[in-house]
């Protein structure tokens, strides 16, 4: 997978949770995540196609998934269900749609899935693209970001 591939899906992130939150979000170093890579505790994961094909996946902690969902629904959500649930499903949703903008502007005509949200620990992921992963720091917690996609032409 191309480096340059990443900024877009990192720009999306930090531009939904800055907007969500109202704090800065700042990516660290890219990595290599790999072929075969796991999770965090709560998950999004979504299919790219179009001019980049593949795999992006948004991995966090279940606190920080906690803080998201309350942020996103003005209630407290203290645990895995409904409530945590429908506000992460609107995180995905957000964005998926910012991604597709973003990539978009760096000019890659895609589409984004609606992204999928699970909670597991320690599952591994099998992606046919090596995956770059990049974490992006708020004041809420660490939500990590990992994209495996290439020339979809």
């Amino acid at each position: 997978m191309k480096v340059e591939y990443m900024e877009p899906f990192v720009q999306a992130a930090r531009s939904v949770i800055e907007g969500l939150v109202g704090c800065s979000a700042r990516p660290g170093a890219i990595g290599l995540a790999g072929s075969t890579f796991t999770s965090g505790t709560t998950n999004l994961a979504a299919i790219v196609s179009g001019e980049l094909s593949g795999d992006v996946m948004y991995s966090m902690s279940g606190e920080t998934a906690e803080r998201l969902a309350s942020a996103i629904s003005g209630t407290q959500v203290r645990a895995f269900g409904r409530s945590m649930g429908h506000g992460l499903s609107q995180l995905g949703v957000l964005l998926a749609e910012q991604t597709r903008r973003t990539l978009d502007e760096h000019g890659y005509v895609c589409e984004v899935g609606r992204p999928i949200v699970f909670q597991a620990m320690n599952v591994e992921f099998s992606v046919a693209e090596p995956a770059l992963s990049v974490p992006v720091e708020t004041e809420i917690g660490q939500l990590n970001v990992s994209v495996a996609v290439r020339n979809g032409q």
